[in-house]
């Protein structure tokens, strides 16, 4: 799963697929965007060969999103999925280029150790996506150094449908 991607103005969006085994592996990919669910024809039962990479165009098939959510499902086989989103800096997006592996199953805790500068003009977004079929509710707790000088973050709660993100 990947939680996070966007397809807007100004940015590639790929997903390779690497299957590092001999046989063939079958997979199916979905998409979460702001205005509902998608399930491309052509990225269901995509075949990923042995040892090899597929890399697939989600902007092609996903077009002028500002927030996808994607879930890679194996059908046969098991692969390495990555995310690549590669920014121009139109639209005031920063340049640049993110990888990202996927989470390889459902977890009901995690842990991101780092995150934007104090006082810099960057700024941190959590993306969390519910593969499941249940409604889920998830506390987010941000924990900033030295509290006695940053100050403290009250947690917060995110209420997110079965197979729908929230960020």
């Amino acid at each position: 799963s990947f939680p996070a991607g966007t397809s807007r103005a100004g940015t590639t969006s790929l997903l390779a697929l690497f299957n590092p085994f001999p046989g063939e592996a079958s997979v199916d990919v979905t998409f979460e965007t702001e205005d509902g669910s998608r399930t491309p024809q052509d990225f269901q039962g995509v075949v990923v060969p042995g040892g090899q990479v597929t890399v697939l165009d989600v902007g092609s098939v996903v077009t002028l999103r500002e927030e996808i959510a994607t879930t890679v499902t194996a059908r046969s086989g098991r692969i390495v999925a990555e995310q690549l989103l590669v920014s121009d800096g139109t639209d005031d997006a920063p340049v640049g280029l993110t990888a990202s592996l996927g989470a390889p199953v459902e977890a009901t805790a995690w842990v991101f150790p780092d995150g934007p500068v104090t006082g810099t003009s960057r700024r941190s977004t959590v993306a969390v996506q519910n593969p499941g079929e249940d409604d889920a509710e998830v506390e987010v707790q941000i924990f900033l150094d030295d509290p006695e000088v940053n100050g403290s973050i009250e947690p917060f709660t995110l209420s997110i449908p079965g197979g729908r993100y929230a960020t």
